[in-house]
């Protein structure tokens, strides 16, 4: 079932405010899965709560689908 308008408003605006709220985690988590240290991505979600987890891991987030499937964290 396709997402509504406001539906994908509202969970782009929750990454964005979580990645305001946690820029220094969402930049390290950037540059580590760039580098491809997906262990080093997996400790850093590790010490978020986790709905904040969940806002960084969203498809069309600050990652890629790879690249959420490889830190596969679930």
């Amino acid at each position: 079932m396709p997402e509504m308008p406001a539906q994908v408003e509202n969970r782009r605006f929750w990454i964005l405010e979580t990645v305001r709220e946690h820029q220094g985690v969402a930049s390290a988590l950037l540059e580590a899965a760039a580098n491809d240290e997906y262990d080093l991505c997996r400790k850093l979600l590790a010490g978020l709560h986790g709905n904040d987890r969940r806002a960084l891991l969203q498809s069309e987030g600050i990652l890629t689908d790879q690249q959420i499937n490889e830190i596969g964290y679930f």
